[in-house]
Order: structure tokens, then sequence, then C-alpha cells
């Protein structure tokens, strides 16, 4: 994570006495670099700063990297003949067991949209493999012709597989391979092209010699980027903006292209050989349904899609990380004595205010729009770890300005309740916050049980709701609203030692109905420390053993949803609402929730997209780098020259249209007797260079779904409108004449 200001003064060196390690965090745009001397590198490309971020343990000899939108980094190692799995968070190494064929020869790596892993290479050096990094299990996806000695691997948006290498006649050749089939094309041949990338109008980019080239991936019209390069350039990766960084070998160099104008400048100088080079993604857009995780052992955010279990990492170097909750499409974190706010996208936090004396441990959104803290209160000899006095505070802030105001807090009293530990706010407004015990005889205060109390902030009357036996340690806490009838059901984590009815060693999630308690059966034995509401009226659980739970909606039975890969020890949860009843327009198609938006069944549906919708599923469909409907593409879908603008795919006249691939617009002359294809020569299916002429009757409209005039046999379009129009317009002259049309003189 990295703070929009800069930090100064005392704040500054607490965060770094508090930095778990000196190890990079992966922001989006940072680049990582694989080193065959044995280590990979990490570049901020703004300042300029090389660091090892991973060196000894497997890596021997790395030859190339790779960064999944979920941060997963894996890097693939020559003299190793492995691939090697690199935690972002910790650095742990991992070797990928690797099954079918072998890696021998390799030195490319590259990752598809599903997630599996592609490597140029093999046991002769001529194979592109294919690698499932869930289990391991491989497969030879193509051969090239006997000879070739294949460098570099990556996938189009299309899901063609792409490769560079050594021809038979000792020059370099770039190939297209169909992913299932295998059927390879030649799209260029000539100077030796070491690594590939792919930039964000789906072009082939490649150091060459001392030059760059740009490739078109269909026909294979190659042309010159920026020439005059020192010599080796051999690593290449795309920026988000666009820009080109590429890896110079001979000068241990890596250097910024402008694509447009073909300049370079230098970004930083290295002591090590740049071979494959990756650049951080943005992380994936908060999905409805998905859980969000603040670890405290990591202080690291992820988002966990409880479908398929799959983690991914928000947010690094939250140093301090206590809770978090969401307010609309930000993240607000408690970390150390400060709430944070996060953009989840780009990683960029600013802090919104900070405690003199409280230690926040959990966070809710009031429905008034201020924001819900609870946490401890040392007062008396804070720094004296031996009789601290902790009690529990209530604040309101003010997410926008970051006021505070103490809704409750007393030291002693009836009143008083020990140090906070979760808090949720029920429908009517009212606070409940779970708490932890409090004893110290020395000063002779009261003791105070674990529980749950009620505050409700318009009288500031304090209530306990449950108190003592059983609680033991309480955690996060919940209000149950699946079912409207139970209005005062609340869920809380805790944490059971042998006491009262539970078995010793045995945790358990409650649920309370008024002042009744009892476990859920076969409770995990993995420390939970929050719980939250699913959709489907089920609860999430952290586990403090690195699991995250689902309980069902009857509350009967629990199973695991993720665990292990970055995820150590969960605090605190946090649901990302449905994207179908949440006010924003998640899939940017123009529209926004039920029942505007065509990918909403209702307004608890998770996902505003439909896979049953080809122009409205997320996904590029017809491989043109483009995917669905995008408004400002519909009102500017570019032409011969130009690009559409947007990101949405041309042919798509609206989110429900019926596919994306329309005969205006699919690359392919539709045999309409005339040497024309789509609105734009098929240049949108062909990287931007044309295929022939534009189809004179798809001009303007790339949505069209007919490239032919329409049949001379029949009325046509025109003609079929204007029947009806004259019917029209003689019923009411017959009307006007009393029924009687006048003869024609």
């Amino acid at each position: 994570m990295r703070l929009a200001a800069p930090i100064t003064g005392i704040i500054a060196l607490a965060i770094l006495l508090l930095a778990p390690d000196a190890r990079a965090s992966l922001a989006p745009g940072d680049v990582l670099i694989a080193s065959p001397d044995g280590q990979v590198l990490h570049l901020d490309p703004a300042s300029g700063v090389v660091t090892t971020w991973a060196s000894g343990g497997l890596l021997c000899s790395p030859e190339d990297v790779v960064i999944a939108p979920t941060r997963r980094v894996f890097v693939l190692d020559g003299c190793a003949s492995a691939i090697v799995e690199i935690h972002p968070l910790t650095g742990a190494q991992t070797a990928l067991p690797t099954s079918g064929p072998s890696l021998g020869y390799s030195f490319g790596l590259g990752l598809e949209a599903a997630g599996t892993l592609l490597v140029a290479g093999g046991a002769a050096g001529n194979e592109i493999l294919r690698f499932d990094p869930a289990t391991g299990a491989g497969s030879v996806v193509a051969t090239a012709p006997s000879g070739t000695f294949l460098l570099d691997v990556v996938a189009d948006a299309g899901g063609d597989v792409l490769v560079s290498g050594q021809g038979q006649g000792g020059g370099g050749v770039l190939l297209r391979v169909d992913p299932t089939t295998g059927a390879q094309t030649t799209l260029a041949s000539g100077a030796l092209v070491a690594h590939l990338a792919i930039e964000p109008d789906g072009n082939l980019v490649a150091p060459a010699s001392s030059d760059v080239t740009r490739t078109t991936p269909v026909s294979g019209a190659t042309t010159t980027i920026a020439s005059g390069l020192p010599v080796q350039p051999w690593g290449i990766a795309v920026e988000e903006g666009g820009g080109l960084l590429v890896g110079i070998g001979g000068a241990n160099e890596v250097r910024r292209i402008d694509p447009a104008t073909g300049a370079s400048v230098l970004v930083a100088s290295l002591v090590a050989y740049p071979s494959g080079l990756a650049v951080v993604p943005p992380a994936p857009p908060l999905r409805g349904g998905s859980v969000l995780a603040a670890d405290d052992v990591h202080d690291a955010i992820l988002a966990i899609d409880p479908a398929t279990g799959v983690q991914s990492l928000v947010v690094a170097d939250v140093d301090g990380l206590a809770a978090i909750a969401l307010e609309g499409s930000d993240l607000l974190a408690a970390a150390a004595s400060d709430i944070l706010r996060v953009d989840p996208t780009s990683a960029a936090a600013t802090v919104v205010t900070s405690f003199f004396s409280l230690l926040p441990s959990d966070l809710d959104l009031h429905p008034d729009g201020e924001l819900v803290v609870t946490g401890s209160v040392r007062t008396g000899h804070p720094f004296d770890p031996f009789t601290p006095i902790d009690h529990g505070s209530v604040y309101f802030v003010d997410p926008q300005t970051g006021s505070q105001q103490l809704v409750t807090g007393e030291v002693t009293g009836p009143d008083a309740f020990g140090p906070g530990a979760g808090v949720a706010v029920e429908p009517n407004g009212s606070i409940l916050v779970s708490h932890l015990e409090r004893i110290d005889l020395i000063f002779g205060w009261d003791t105070l049980e674990p529980g749950i109390t009620r505050i409700v902030p318009t009288t500031g009357q304090v209530d306990t709701v449950a108190e003592g036996p059983p609680f033991v340690t309480l955690g996060g806490i919940t209000y149950y609203d699946a079912d409207p009838a139970l209005d005062s059901y609340v869920l809380v984590a805790d944490q059971h030692a042998a006491t009262g009815p539970f078995d010793p060693d045995v945790f358990s999630v409650e649920w309370f109905f008024g002042t009744v308690g009892n476990p859920i059966p076969e409770s995990s034995d993995c420390g939970p420390r929050d719980v939250a509401m699913a959709a489907d009226g089920g609860a999430y659980v952290a586990g403090a053993c690195g699991r995250l739970l689902y309980v069902d909606p009857n509350l009967t039975g629990y199973a695991t949803v993720s665990a292990d890969a970055m995820l150590a020890s969960p605090r605190r949860l946090a649901v990302v609402p449905p994207e179908c009843g949440d006010g924003r327009d998640n899939d940017g198609d123009g529209q926004a929730d039920y029942p505007d938006d065509p990918g909403c069944a209702s307004a608890d549906d998770l996902r505003e997209t439909d896979p049953g919708l080809a122009c409205d599923d997320g996904l590029d469909n017809d491989g043109d780098g483009r995917a669905d409907f995008d408004p400002v593409t519909w009102a500017d879908p570019g032409g011969v020259g130009s690009f559409a603008a947007g990101s949405g795919d041309p042919g798509c006249r609206s989110p429900g249209s019926a596919r994306e691939d329309p005969q205006c617009q699919n690359g392919v002359d539709d045999g309409d007797a005339d040497p024309a294809l789509d609105y734009d020569g098929g240049a949108s299916h062909n990287g931007g260079v044309a295929l022939g002429t534009p189809d004179p009757q798809c001009a303007g409209k790339p949505w069209r779904n007919a490239e032919g005039r329409s049949s001379a046999c029949g009325l046509g379009a025109e003609l079929t409108w204007a029947v009806p129009l004259l019917a029209w317009v003689r019923r009411g002259i017959r009307r006007a004449r009393g029924g009687v049309i006048a003869a024609r003189p």
C-alpha cells in the first residue's frame, strides 16, 4: 500500500518500525524482473529504485516471470527446470509439482485468461506446454517443427497462443497457435525475437536485434516502433498506459519506449541481466458477493470468490491492520490508530482520521452514513505492560471529514464494558458491541465480563444483552437479517476454552436470540475471529488457521470455502453487496441495477453480467480484444484508420444483442458478391490493420448482421415501413371524406 500523501516525522518512523520485513509490496504498475543470475528484482518505475525481491532457495536461473491478476507470482527457472511460485507477501518459494511433459529447455512463461500457465521450450526446446497451477498437471499444446527453438509465449484476448523463437534457418520466427487444436500459423520471420508482450489493442510487441517491433497477430504485418537501442534488448512488458518497458541485456538496464514516437528514456540501471519482465496489474474489481478478509498476520486485505475459493491480493502493507468496512466502491480500514480510505484498484490510501488513545478493533457503517468504530482505550499506566487498564469505547467518524464523536466509553460504572472486539449496527441504528473481559485487581476497578452490549446513540442508553459464561474470547459480531421475524438475532465469533458445556479447545460461532446462546454443531476447530452474513442467509466465518468457512442458512453445519494460498489469519470480514442493488453501473453498459440492467434478474442478483448474453457476459466472445456493450463505443465505433472509443465491442448494439461478431464486424467477407468487408474493412478484427475496403452496407453500422444489399425480390426495409404508413394516411383521408375516396379526374 502506498499513502497518497507523504508521511513524515514520528508517524513515518512508527510505520518503518512496524513493517514486518523489507520486501517491496506489489503495487499496480510495479515491475518484476527475472534475472538468470539467480534473483528476481523489483522495480518501481516511477522512481527507478530497484531492489532484490527474491533470491536463493529454489531460484537458480530465473528466465521469465508472470503475475496473475490475483497477484500470484510464477517464475520459470532454467537450471532448476521448474516453475516456482513466490508468495507475494512472505516471499516463500514453492515448486509447482509438475507432471506430464518435461520442462527441459524452457525459457518463456505465459499466462492464459483461465489462469493456466504456458511454457515455451519443453524437452527438445520446440514444445508449447500448458500447466494447471492448482495441480501441476501438464500437457503439450503444440510442437513446432524440429530444429525450432522457442523463447517466449503469450496468450491474446481471444485465447490464441503466440510464440517467438529461432526458426530452422537460424532467423527469428513468430507463430500463432490454436490453443485447442495446436494448429500453427507463421506470422512473421526475420530478426531473432526474444520475449513478447501484447498491447491493449491486441498487437504484439517484441525486441528484435536492436529494434522493437509491432506485429498484427492476424495478418503478421510488422512495423518498427523503435530502433537503435543498446545491444541485446531482451525482455519486454506493456504498462497500463500503453508505454513499453524493455530490458536491455547488453547494458543491464530498463528503458521506457513511447510506442507512438519510438523515443526511449532510461528508467533504471541494474546489476543483473534483465530477462523476463512483468508489470503488476491493477487489482480485479470487487465483484458482488465476494468476501474481503483483513489478514493481520500479513497486514493485507484479500478478496475471495466464495464460488471458487480463489484468493486475490487487494492491498498489502497495511501496517497494524485490524478491521475493514465497505463504503461504496472504497474500502475503509482500521490500521493501528488510524482509519484509512483505500482505493481497491490502485491500492492508494489516505488517512481519514487518527485516534489518540483508541486502538480500533472493528468498523461498521451506520444508516446515516457515519462510520462506527469500536476498540480499546488504555488509561492509567499505558506504558506498563503489566498493569494496563483497558476498557471499550465507541466513536462515530465522518468518513468524509474525519471528525470524531464519542458515543460511549466509560472506565467504570454501569455503562462500562471491556475492550471492544466487534461492532454491528442494527437496522434501527442501535449499535451492538462484542467485548472482551477486563479484570484489574491491582487498581481495584470492577471486573468486566466478556459479552455483548447494545448502545442507543440517540439516547445514550447502554444495555447488556448477554455476558459471562459461556463467553470466553469474543471476536466479530454481525446482525442476522436473513429472517425478518428474528429481529434480535446476532451471530458472534467466540474462541472457547475448557469452560461451560463446551469440549476443551473447541471453538464455536454462537447464535443468540435474546440472551440464549448455543454453539453451531460441528463447530470449527479453527478459532473463529469474525462472522459476516452471506447473500443467501448463511454466514462466512474467519478462521485463525487461515481458512474462510461457510455456515449454511439453517446454521447447522459448515464447510471450508478457501484456505492456504495467501490467507494466513483473517481477522475481520466484509462482504461486497449484490451488484444489482448497489446503485452503480458495475459492468459499464450504461445501465445500473435491477430492473434497468438486462443482466440483473433481481435486486439480489450478485452480478450485473449475464452469461446468457453475449454482449453482457463480461467476456470477449469473438477474440477482437473487446468485450460487451459500452455506450462510449456505441457513440464512437471508429472506422477505417481509427480505433473504437471506450472498451466495448463495436459489434454490440445493446447489452441484449445476440452476438459480438455480426457480419459487419466479424473480419470476414460474408459472400455478398463484393470484395469489401465489415464497417472498417476488418481492421477491428486484425489489430487495426484493414483486410480490405469497408462494405458500404456496413458504414457506421458495425452491429448490422448483413453485409449485402436487401433482396431485390422483397419489399426492402424502407418500403416495408412505408406500406403501413401509406395505409394509415389513406385511412385518414377516407375518414375525412365520409368513407369514400374521390375518383381521380
